[in-house]
């Protein structure tokens, strides 16, 4: 789970990469994006381990029960087909959430600014701490960071690029 979130999946990295080239003309963008997610996943491992170091010890493979046992492979096709599609609307449903949310904060944020003085409080705006980036660009990359943290790369990806 540590290295899923740490990278960008295959789909999202096509799309990005069409979204983008236009905006990098000559660079190989999909190869950037394979190259930084490929090494992103020691580092969240080593990062994963470094914030919660695993005390247990780690359970062999013949330890493992078989749970799912098919009558047959038809059997295991649709059942395959059920899961796969149960959690692929599971998924769609969380993030139609998810970004329902972040419209309700938003929206609440930019009420507050109404009320009391302040340039620009949005959600997106709020996890940049100390990343190593000029000031000029310090607003931007905290919008960047916050709404990939509040949504998903895509969306964050798509308003870079924008």
């Amino acid at each position: 789970m540590t290295a899923g979130m740490a990278t960008v999946s295959g789909s999202v990295m096509i799309a990005l990469a069409g979204e983008l080239e236009n905006q990098f003309v000559g660079i190989n963008i999909v190869q950037h994006f394979l190259t930084a997610s490929i090494l992103s996943i020691p580092a969240a491992i080593m990062y994963a381990e470094i914030m919660y170091p695993s005390n247990e010890i780690t359970h062999q493979i013949s330890d493992a029960k078989e749970e799912n046992i098919y009558a047959g492979s038809m059997d295991a096709i649709t059942k395959g087909t059920k899961d796969g599609l149960n959690i692929a609307v599971n998924v769609a449903a969380i993030l139609i959430a998810i970004l329902a949310l972040v419209s309700i904060v938003d929206g609440f944020l930019s009420l507050m600014c109404l009320i009391y003085p302040a340039k620009d409080i949005r959600l997106d705006l709020c996890p940049m701490h100390g990343l190593w980036v000029t000031m000029g660009e310090a607003a931007s990359a905290a919008e960047l960071l916050g709404l990939k943290l509040a949504t998903n790369e895509f969306v964050a990806y798509i308003n870079w690029g924008a």
